[in-house]
């Protein structure tokens, strides 16, 4: 894999990743954003704060785990594709319970996936 197409790659998932910064903070009750809501959308309105943040903290997992197989990319570690992967699963739980607000991550995580493993199935041409 060329470098730039590593920094292209590295670039889309601590892009990715930085979305994960939104869910965690008004999760938290550390800021309010009016396009995300604090409280999961399928669970009850009532839950306690420590469920919420307990569930918010998926979001920042994923922030961590994006940023981290990103720069995994640009290193050549073998193993940022099972990170990336990993990575994508834990967020779409936490788009899942948030899916009102955080749909289109429901089909950017989809696709991550998809493609991560059609890479493990189907080997890529080797570079001359």
């Amino acid at each position: 894999m060329t470098m730039s197409r590593r920094w292209l790659i590295c670039v889309l998932l601590v892009a990715h990743g930085f979305l994960h910064l939104f869910g965690f903070l008004t999760s938290w009750d550390i800021v309010d954003i009016e396009a995300v809501s604090r409280t999961p959308t399928i669970l009850p309105d009532d839950l306690p704060i420590g469920v919420i943040r307990d569930i918010g903290a998926l979001w920042l997992l994923g922030l961590f785990a994006f940023t981290l197989s990103g720069f995994a990319v640009v290193r050549g570690y073998h193993w940022w594709k099972g990170l990336a992967f990993g990575s994508a699963i834990v967020s779409l739980v936490a788009t899942i319970f948030w899916i009102h607000d955080a749909w289109p991550g429901l089909f950017l995580n989809m696709l991550i996936v998809v493609l991560i493993a059609r890479s493990w199935w189907i080997p890529a041409p080797v570079e001359q």
